[in-house]
């Protein structure tokens, strides 16, 4: 493997832990550590997403014969004394600074170089390590299905359905870290009312993908991320802006929200930072794009606008963990959802606008799965010291073997599309938003999917995917056919999609 497509792997799977998407790091941080034995930063990063402390201290163990001087994987590894979700949190954090202290002595933005090491022995543990790792987290590659032969046309012969056997579930007992945010409602009720619309006459036949419009967020070579924007079918490239990422619609197809990094200079006693804030801009000038959020000291996530255009739901460990958030467009206001000491991420609003669909490991620390959290109106005020979700409603929506990460409503808010590693990598999933059907839409061997949007008729789930080459790409699966498409094929990898909503297009 050439040093450019190695380095294009490492940026990838940074990009995807950084994201929560565990499953995706760790197979392509494995795959740069059995072409590079010595890279330092793989190794402390592979370390963030591992499941068990076994594993996590043999990453660090690694990091260390790698980099003595390495400080920040020495506290991680020393770390590794507690039990529990808080002490594995607190572990999480540590390895995440150390890899983000790796990040910036090397001065590579996502990407890292390996450092060569003269011991011989040195190296025959690390193959033996990647070995063990290999044994512990995947089935080995070769031991895998290969991939199918076409994917412009693949349809297969038959549905393949799950039952939803639940596993047993950890007792939850976690600790609430408060963090002052300034400007926290102490109650949150949702300001829109859901309306009927009128519903368009489907067509006989599907929508071309022409006749939809793609915003498409990619990272270069250089490793700056850039928005574009296609017709449905790829065609027809306008690059939007510079600095985009995690890209959204608001429903009336006019306005975006996307993720920038903002640097802030040291003020007092809080030191200065890079970290991402929310953005919001009309379709037709990006380059205007107004920063809505402030958080300063903590990033936030995939940004999903209300139905009403008002409020977007975003991602954020501003309180020490990954927690929903809400912010006010117009006020700015910013609201936090759930309050745990568990992850809490990739949220969305449901087309009604009632519910959100969210992934926690609430009930599987470690395993992510679906909720649906339901808006209470008028719920008392909870008790800001205990672990609850600001008097709104949860349940858990599958208990799959396995995380589940990205979900996405249809249009018509019947069905979630979802991404779940059980089969060993991310594959495409569709359930039924009460929850009571589970479809595995596309099993591709030796490929990660991601990030899956529903195009505006209903009818299609567009993806991105390495399944072709080195790079992720956007394809779509028709849901009634199986049939998948490659809709996109640039020089960049794709990092986040969307599809301009268009009521002319969506189905009773």
């Amino acid at each position: 493997m050439s040093e450019n497509n190695l380095e294009r792997l490492l940026k990838q799977g940074i990009e995807a832990a950084k994201q929560g998407n565990n499953a995706t790091a760790r197979r392509l941080l494995e795959t740069v550590i059995a072409q590079d034995d010595s890279n330092e930063l793989a190794w402390i990063w592979l370390a963030s997403t591992v499941g068990t402390v076994r594993e996590r201290r043999f990453c660090l163990e690694k990091v260390l014969q790698i980099n003595p001087n390495n400080n920040r994987a020495r506290e991680a590894l020393n770390a590794l004394v507690g039990v529990g979700a808080e002490a594995t949190r607190n572990v999480n954090d540590l390895t995440r600074a150390a890899a983000t202290a790796v990040e910036a002595r090397q001065g590579r933005g996502d990407a890292g170089g390996g450092f060569d090491l003269s011991s011989p022995y040195v190296r025959i543990a690390a193959v033996v390590g990647i070995v063990i790792i290999a044994a512990l987290l995947v089935p080995p590659l070769l031991q895998r299905p290969a991939p199918e032969p076409t994917f412009s046309a693949f349809v297969p012969t038959s549905t393949i359905y799950y039952t939803l056997t639940p596993r047993p579930t950890a007792t939850f007992n976690g600790i609430l870290v408060t963090r002052s945010a300034g400007n926290l409602p102490a109650t949150f009720t949702p300001t829109f009312t859901p309306t009927s619309t009128a519903t368009p006459i489907p067509s006989a036949t599907p929508y071309p993908y022409s006749a939809f419009l793609m915003l498409a967020a990619q990272t270069g070579a250089d490793g700056k991320t850039a928005l574009y924007q296609y017709s449905g079918d790829g065609a027809s490239e306008v690059k939007l802006s510079d600095d985009a990422r995690e890209v959204s619609f608001s429903r009336d197809g006019q306005h975006m929200a996307f993720i920038r990094d903002v640097t802030y200079p040291a003020q007092g006693e809080v030191a200065a930072s890079t970290v991402g804030e929310i953005f919001y801009a009309t379709l037709t000038d990006a380059g205007a794009a107004q920063q809505i959020s402030t958080l300063r000291t903590h990033g936030a996530h995939r940004p999903r606008f209300s139905p009403d255009g008002r409020q977007i739901v975003f991602t954020s460990d501003y309180d020490g963990d990954d927690e929903l958030w809400l912010i006010d467009i117009a006020s700015k206001v910013t609201t936090q959802i759930t309050h745990n000491a568990v992850s809490d991420r990739d949220a969305e609003f449901s087309p009604d606008g009632t519910r959100l669909v969210f992934i926690s490991e609430r009930q599987s620390p470690g395993l992510p799965d679906l909720y649906l959290l339901t808006f209470v109106q008028n719920a008392p005020t909870p008790d800001p010291n205990a672990n609850n979700d600001n008097g709104n409603t949860v349940i858990r929506l599958a208990d799959l073997i396995g995380a589940s990460y990205t979900p996405s409503w249809s249009p018509d808010g019947t069905r979630i599309a979802f991404i779940n590693d059980q089969e060993g990598d991310g594959d495409l999933y569709m359930i039924t938003s009460d929850g009571s059907r589970l479809i595995a839409l596309n099993l591709a061997a030796q490929s990660e999917e991601n990030v899956p949007v529903w195009t505006p008729d209903g009818r299609r789930v567009t993806f991105i995917s390495n399944r072709q080459d080195d790079r992720f790409q956007v394809y779509a699966i028709d849901v009634a056919s199986r049939e998948v498409t490659r809709l996109l094929k640039t020089e960049r990898d794709v990092q986040s999609i969307a599809f301009q909503p268009n009521v002319a297009f969506r189905l009773p």
